[in-house]
């Protein structure tokens, strides 16, 4: 439980909800696997859609440190380090394709479209991402979004100014 004396977020609460979307869609992709294929294939394609998950859930960790790191770097080595970092993360998914395709080499090569699809659940889980921190704050979990000040808006002048609303 989240004290009452803490009045800004951490960081590392949007992480955590948006890595609950990516889960919750593996365990959701898990049953319509469940209702709709049979044993022997159900248990290939699950454990495609599970690595195409769990690549996801690498992902999402990888940008959040990777970001982290480069908001305190120059606007030039940030950029070289997000290339670089872009860069791991495609490596990482073209080696559990490797794997995948090792798992499904002797039949039907559609379970390596379940490992794709679980790589998708990073944008599903971003989508869902304020359902989850909603459920959060109800449960006590994480804190709700700080009252922001007052949107800015461009002065005649050029400096910024509180929006009159």
């Amino acid at each position: 439980m989240i004290s009452a004396e803490e009045n800004t977020r951490r960081p590392d609460e949007t992480l955590r909800e948006l890595l609950a979307g990516i889960v919750a869609v593996g365990i959701v992709g898990q049953i319509i696997c469940l209702i709709f294929f049979s044993n022997h294939y159900f248990v290939q394609l699950s454990v495609c859609w599970w690595c195409g998950i769990v690549v996801s859930l690498f992902w999402a960790i990888h940008m959040y440190l990777g970001l982290g790191r480069a908001l305190g770097l120059s606007e030039g080595d940030a950029i070289s380090l997000i290339r670089t970092h872009a860069i791991i993360r495609y490596l990482v998914a073209a080696a559990g394709m490797i794997v995948v395709y090792f798992i499904v080499k002797n039949t039907d090569r559609s379970c390596a479209l379940a490992y794709a699809i679980g790589i998708f659940s990073l944008k599903v889980g971003a989508y869902a991402q304020p359902m989850f921190h909603r459920l959060f704050v109800f449960l006590g979990l994480s804190l709700p979004y700080p009252k922001g000040e007052p949107l800015l808006e461009d002065s005649e002048d050029g400096t910024d100014e509180p929006a009159n609303i």
